[in-house]
């Protein structure tokens, strides 16, 4: 038995396999990392899951990893074949993936030898880069039914660094705040406030706060008006346009259009915002508001599993239960499908590694 793997945790048997993560092909261009776990959240515990992207570019793949090993087996066979999003999906044990340390030095040595060959004037073809580069079998599958790349080269990740900066100054600059009117669904003139305070574009994304489900200008209004009272605002921008919500992957967490950015002075002031105003029902919309940035950005890493609950535990008794921790951003309780009461278990999303770690 080796460490290592797609699971992250154990290697058994032949190796062929990690046992408690499972492969999913087949997703909707629609589905969103939210709704991709509430799925498989029906079978057991999930600890992690996410749908392959390729700079923003839905590849129609995802991996969910249980808590249990026996979970992944029940998955595959419980939910291959099954509709997900009005398409069909197919389901099997996710194949064994080296450690990332292995794969670092595969990449390095790649990477010298890529070197090699130029400095010999070697041509290489997109056969070499693609076998060298792609070490994941199911991925490699999926580039060559869609021609899709999903691995990122170094290249590639350099630039999308850069795209994300690009985005972070276009969400500031003056160039891109509401023009006043009514009309189109802009924002009317006493929302936007401009000019702030100069500091790095790290300190930025996590001053600023997506508010979502802003269905229309008047909604919009009052959001933003409400989020100008928790502290002082640099800037707004109303509406977002749809492609800056998948570049920063707003739409997997929840996040629906239309959208506003507002960039307050302080990380403190941002944070209250999002306690105060997320999942609060505004004129008739429930309003979703996330950092873009920083600690409350991350709400994947402060999520718990609340096992032995009540089949009759309710969402607000949770809410409230863990609140005491402090601000709970997003309680799931997962139900089987036949039945409609709880599977026994929960998941329960803070803000913030402090609030995470204080049991109630």
């Amino acid at each position: 038995m080796k460490e290592g793997g797609a699971d992250g945790g154990k290697r058994e048997g032949n190796g062929e396999h990690s046992p408690s993560t499972i492969f999913v092909s087949g997703l909707t261009d629609s589905i969103t990392d939210a709704q991709f776990e509430e799925t498989f959240s029906e079978v057991g515990p999930v600890k992690h899951s996410f749908v392959v992207r390729h700079k923003g570019v839905h590849s129609g793949i995802g991996y969910v990893r249980f808590v249990a090993t026996g979970d992944a087996n029940l998955a595959a066979e419980l939910k291959n074949g099954t509709s997900l999003g009005g398409k069909k999906i197919a389901v099997k044990l996710a194949k064994y993936r080296a450690p990332r340390g292995q794969r670092r030095l595969k990449t390095d040595r790649v990477n010298a030898d890529v070197s090699k060959r130029k400095d010999d004037k070697e041509e290489i073809t997109i056969k070499d880069v693609k076998d060298e580069k792609i070490s994941d079998s199911h991925e490699i599958e999926e580039v060559n039914r869609t021609g899709k790349a999903l691995v990122t080269s170094l290249a590639d990740k350099e630039q999308s660094s850069k795209e994300v900066q690009g985005t972070i100054e276009a969400l500031v600059s003056p160039k891109s705040l509401c023009k006043n009117g009514k009309s189109s669904g802009e924002v009317p003139p006493n929302i936007v406030a401009t000019k702030g305070e100069s500091s790095s574009e790290k300190q930025r994304v996590a001053r600023t706060v997506i508010f979502g489900g802003l269905t229309n200008a008047d909604i919009a209004e009052e959001v933003i008006s409400r989020a100008k009272e928790v502290g002082n605002v640099c800037s707004v921008m109303y509406p977002l346009p749809e492609q800056k919500l998948e570049h920063h992957a707003l739409t997997r967490d929840g996040c629906t259009m239309d959208a506003a950015a507002v960039i307050y002075r302080g990380v403190k002031s941002a944070h209250v915002a999002v306690s105060k105003l997320h999942q609060q029902e505004i004129k008739g919309a429930s309003v979703w508001a996330r950092q873009l940035g920083g600690e409350g950005s991350k709400t994947a890493k402060w999520k718990l599993i609340v096992r032995n609950i009540s089949y009759k535990a309710k969402f607000n008794e949770i809410k409230e239960l863990f609140s005491s921790a402090g601000f709970v951003w997003k309680v799931l309780i997962p139900q089987a499908p036949e039945t409609g009461p709880s599977k026994g278990f929960a998941f329960v999303t803070f803000t913030c590694k402090q609030d995470a770690e204080s049991n109630p």
